[in-house]
């Protein structure tokens, strides 16, 4: 089935690169080619904080689990992180090379990881009860990536065990995709697998041990980090995956595309479920809000729309930017 008609839609800052609803379902986030990230009042489609700290594209961000940080990853290799509560930027860091990164955050909330170029790195934030510690005390704890490879995507397990990270594999006469997971508690790489595509897109589950893997030409990949098993393999017979994301139960996976649409994959029946049309350019960004299901897309046509977890039709509201 389709979905065509949006509940809400978002405009008036740009080109959206990504999207994450924070963890009570009650706030979205968006990150703009402008360096803008945008907080907003899911209930009301209210605009509560413009933050605009970065000129550098945004291209990933992420909530703490607790809800109360928010950090955005630009291109210029800078990575910021935001009080939710107030759009203050608590700090500023310089975490890469320049060049498309991805950021998540470990289940703690104190650690945050990065991956970018050929390197991912874990960072420390500094202790907030901490009276000696600034906020700009970063601390790089680890850094670890494939040898020889590009990576453009992080995820970190919900148990907070694992860190992986996906790309292109640079080695000559090797399959294109690449993914290394490393391990918190014994500091190595352990499973490792490649793919016959380029690494575009990685999500964990939320509590299986599946790890989904998207590739630059439509392929997903379920891997069973537990028994090593590739597991089911689909494809949006479509261009680049650009993200993905589990629902709050495992039960499905969406996935945004170059080709401007967001499939919703059955993973019990291994089959889309729903494919979502609404957007006239790639969408490189979605997010499945808990709780009520509702799936959020970000494109590059520079709206953010907001879709409904079940198939019912609903008025549209345009919402721009105040002037």
């Amino acid at each position: 089935s389709q979905l065509d008609q949006a509940e809400v839609e978002f405009t008036g800052h740009g080109a959206a690169y990504d999207v994450e609803y924070s963890p009570d379902g009650k706030l979205l986030a968006s990150s703009h080619e402008n360096g803008e990230v945008v907080l907003y009042q899911v209930g009301s489609g209210e605009t509560l904080q413009v933050l605009a700290d970065s000129e550098e594209l945004v291209r990933k961000i992420d909530f703490s689990k607790d809800g109360k940080l928010l950090a955005g990853a630009c291109d210029d290799g800078h990575v910021c992180v935001w009080r939710v509560s107030d759009g203050r930027l608590l700090t500023r860091f310089l975490a890469n090379d320049p060049g498309p990164a991805d950021v998540a955050f470990h289940p703690d909330g104190k650690h945050l990881a990065t991956a970018a170029n050929s390197l991912a790195r874990l960072y420390r934030l500094p202790d907030k009860t901490d009276p000696s510690k600034s906020v700009s005390d970063i601390e790089q704890v680890a850094v670890f990536g494939p040898k020889r490879s590009s990576l453009y995507a992080v995820d970190i397990s919900a148990d907070g065990q694992w860190i992986a990270v996906g790309g292109h594999d640079k080695r000559p006469g090797h399959p294109h995709g690449r993914v290394c997971v490393w391990s918190l508690e014994t500091q190595k790489i352990e499973p490792k697998r490649s793919f016959p595509r380029k690494i575009t897109a990685l999500a964990f589950a939320n509590v299986e041990s599946s790890l989904a893997v998207g590739t630059d030409t439509g392929q997903i990949w379920l891997w069973d980090l537990t028994s090593q098993n590739e597991g089911v393999a689909w494809s949006h017979n479509t261009q680049r995956i650009y993200d993905l994301e589990f629902s709050e139960d495992d039960a499905y996976v969406a996935s945004a595309s170059k080709n401007s649409t967001t499939w919703i994959w059955d993973i019990e029946n291994s089959e889309p479920q729903r494919v979502i049309q609404g957007h006239d350019e790639r969408v490189y960004g979605t997010a499945i809000c808990s709780g009520t299901g509702q799936i959020a897309t970000a494109s590059k046509d520079g709206s953010v729309k907001l879709w409904p977890s079940t198939r019912t039709s609903f008025r549209a509201r345009v919402l721009t930017r105040p002037r």
